[in-house]
């Protein structure tokens, strides 16, 4: 499962684009890291799946890139 977001903007800033593609794939690891712990759960009733450090550390990269983008918007403008 890949989300692609795919903005334009008047600028054509790069960092932008480079910060929406950080962010992009930080929600397609957080996403792929859930199902995954999501799937092993439903199927074998356990809740120690091991994915918990994986979870973390996907939440933490997509806090970070949300807040990298968020500045640069804000910042920027663009």
């Amino acid at each position: 499962m890949h989300h692609r977001v795919s903005v334009r903007t008047s600028t054509g800033c790069t960092e932008h684009q480079r910060l929406l593609h950080e962010l992009s794939q930080a929600i397609d690891l957080l996403v792929e890291t859930q199902v995954a712990h999501a799937t092993v759960v439903r199927t074998t009733g356990s809740t120690n799946t091991g994915y918990e450090d994986d979870l973390i550390m996907a939440a933490a990269a997509w806090t970070m890139a949300r807040r990298a983008f968020a500045q640069h918007v804000m910042e920027h403008g663009c």
